[in-house]
């Protein structure tokens, strides 16, 4: 396996000891290795502090607002119980 490919590998997966072993091996320069774990990180953050949190919020208030829909007698139609479902 070539050293671009494992590089490859060890990105995708996601691992960043593997590519911090090959860095301890001298395949990779502790640059690449410093710009593969800042863009790691960064994302990491992005989704789980930003997206995350922002998604679920649309999900929650949606399902209440679906519920308070849904618990109107009028509004019990069966196109509002398709839409609900």
């Amino acid at each position: 396996m070539t050293d671009l490919s494992m590089t490859l590998v060890a990105t995708e997966s996601g691992n960043m000891s593997d590519l911090h072993n090959m860095n301890l091996h001298g395949h990779e320069s502790s640059n690449t290795y410093h710009q593969y774990e800042t863009f790691y990180l960064r994302a990491r953050f992005i989704t789980g502090l930003v997206f995350y949190p922002i998604i679920c919020v649309f999900g929650i208030t949606g399902n209440t607002m679906s519920v308070i829909v849904m618990s109107q007698r009028q509004m019990r139609s069966s196109t509002n119980t398709y839409l609900f479902a």
